[in-house]
């Protein structure tokens, strides 16, 4: 399975897949965040696909659906979290793409630490100042990671 990168924020545009691809009951923000919380602090991975996923069932979540849910199109606009050892072949089979969620804070992490001594533009010779000097606040995106939604 494939594995791309994609900002937090992508995630918190929650809805019921229940009601298909044009309804169901949104999260609010800070319920989505809730169980963007419970999915990192239990491990567990994240899958996009263009059809629905089968995913870990919880009664700890505002989701009656379990972590599944319906969001903005990236790879499709199913989502599923669960350990990966439980999803990943019902998922590979699904067509799904792994999502590797980053926020601001981790993206900044990546880029310093390509500069670093072992890092992937070290070698190069190249600094990460001279680097923010050409590219300033693009830096990230030139980089190749994602951001906020606009208007985020």
């Amino acid at each position: 399975m494939n594995t791309v990168l994609i900002h937090e924020t992508r995630l918190l545009a929650m809805r019921s897949p229940k009601g298909g691809l044009f309804g169901g009951d949104s999260l609010t923000p800070a319920e989505a965040q809730q169980v963007l919380a419970l999915i990192r602090a239990r491990g567990y991975a994240i899958a996009n696909a263009p059809r629905p996923l089968s995913a870990q069932e919880s009664d700890e979540i505002p989701l009656p659906w379990g972590f599944c849910w319906c969001g903005p199109f990236h790879c499709g606009v199913f989502y599923a979290a669960g350990p990966l050892a439980d999803f990943e072949q019902d998922w590979s089979d699904s067509g799904a793409t792994l999502l590797d969620v980053v926020d601001d804070a981790e993206v900044e992490r990546r880029i310093v630490a390509a500069f670093e001594p072992g890092g992937k533009y070290a070698r190069y010779g190249i600094t990460l100042a001279e680097m923010r000097d050409q590219h300033g606040t693009d830096l990230a995106r030139v980089m190749g990671y994602p951001g906020k939604e606009k208007g985020e």
